[in-house]
């Protein structure tokens, strides 16, 4: 449900892109560690995709991989059946992979990460998505909302009333009681067995194995990311200042379906028979379309989409002026912008002759415009005394006039 709220209520498509790349990350990380020919590309590709998508998603997701890698890695290195040299080249070999992948993707998209990160002072960035509205401590989750399927089409707020769901599926809690249960139901029978010969310490190896333990990390992950949405987890969003431009905690959800959807998928190694295994499966997969299958769709349809689709210049700059200014310049903090257009020249405000004697006064002006690019402007213009052009575009530091 939560992907269609992303999709149907919120329209928030980059998170979606960063939401998709998710299960591809972790599927690169396993075929590297496991061995599978071009399993670096397949990682390569899904951290470009999450990187240039949703930054917030990116910082919510990258270290929760990285720990998810860390621990698959160590777990198959100690598992292997041979010397403790042979077993250290192997962790340190997919560990420089996996490690190279991840600086690849970096560099590759630096072109956008390195201007967002070193670049951000110089615009609204903070003071627009920071505070009021945006401030996390009012979108913490409730609970009981996740067993809640009140679903609406509005937006979060303060208290465990908001206008959207942050239901979990009836088909992934389902799944999840389903696991729960095959896991402990597989635990039983082993400490029913072990506890009649044996030390301690073997007879724990042997119900722990890499198959529960694998299982508990991605338990321990999923409980991490629903922990994050809850206000229980405030004292770290406080200790965390960078935590704050993710705005809203349930925006750690992302990740939470993700490893919830793996918790549920991995129990059916649980599960000896092949024909139940295979029953297991599609009772999950049935029950969670069925059951979900309602909330991916519109809240309505428009009968005219001539509200969205127009040429009217007037309308185009009063209905931009609603978005949001994040990226307006810091030093047009506050300021309107509403610049006057002539017929040549719309990057022209106004022209200012300054004369010392007799004060400030605007006059009329004849110029050529050369050129007219987002990134250079060019104009021809004739005075005979001082004068200041005023152009109506944001300047960045940096940026010069010849």
């Amino acid at each position: 449900p939560y992907r269609a709220v992303n999709l149907f209520v919120r329209g928030a498509i980059s998170e979606l892109w960063g939401i998709m790349a998710l299960p591809f990350i972790l599927y690169g990380i396993v075929g590297i560690i496991k061995n599978k020919k071009n399993s670096w590309i397949t990682l390569l590709i899904s951290l470009l995709v999450l990187l240039l998508s949703h930054n917030l998603t990116t910082l919510i997701f990258l270290p929760l991989s990285i720990v998810f890698g860390g621990a698959y890695l160590l777990l198959d290195s100690s598992n292997k059946e041979k010397s403790a040299k042979i077993k250290r080249k192997f962790f340190l070999d997919r560990f420089l992979i996996l490690a190279g992948v991840y600086l690849l993707s970096f560099l590759i998209s630096a072109f956008y990460l390195l201007p967002e990160l070193l670049e951000k002072d110089y615009t609204r960035l903070e003071s627009a998505i920071l505070g009021n509205y945006f401030d996390y401590n009012l979108h913490f989750v409730y609970i009981k909302q996740f067993f809640e399927a009140n679903w609406k089409y509005g937006g979060s707020s303060w208290g465990p009333y908001d206008e959207m769901s942050f239901y979990l599926g009836a088909g992934q809690l389902i799944g999840l009681g389903l696991s729960g249960f095959l896991v402990v139901k597989n635990i039983s029978k082993k400490l029913s067995q072990k506890f009649q010969a044996g030390n301690c310490l073997k007879r724990l190896a042997k119900i722990f194995d890499q198959r529960l333990v694998l299982y508990l990390a991605s338990v321990s992950l999923f409980l991490i990311s629903i922990f994050m949405t809850l206000n229980r987890s405030k004292f770290i969003w406080d200790k965390f200042e960078l935590l704050s431009f993710i705005q809203f905690p349930w925006r750690w959800l992302s990740a939470g379906i993700l490893f919830l959807s793996i918790v549920i998928g991995f129990s059916g190694k649980f599960i000896k028979s092949k024909f139940h295994r295979y029953l297991f499966a599609l009772i999950i997969i049935l029950i969670t379309i069925f059951s979900n299958y309602s909330f991916f769709q519109p809240e309505k349809y428009l009968e005219d989409s001539s509200e969205f689709y127009y040429s009217d210049t007037q309308k185009i700059r009063e209905e931009m002026s609603q978005t949001l200014p994040d990226f307006i310049p810091s030093q047009m903090m506050g300021e309107v912008l509403s610049p006057t257009v002539t017929k040549d020249a719309m990057f022209i405000c106004e022209l200012e002759i300054k004369n010392r004697a007799k004060g400030t006064e605007r006059c009329n002006f004849q110029f050529t415009k050369l050129l007219n690019k987002g990134h250079k402007k060019i104009v021809e213009v004739r005075l005979t005394e001082a004068t200041m052009l005023e152009f109506a575009v944001a300047d960045f530091p940096g940026w010069r006039v010849e």
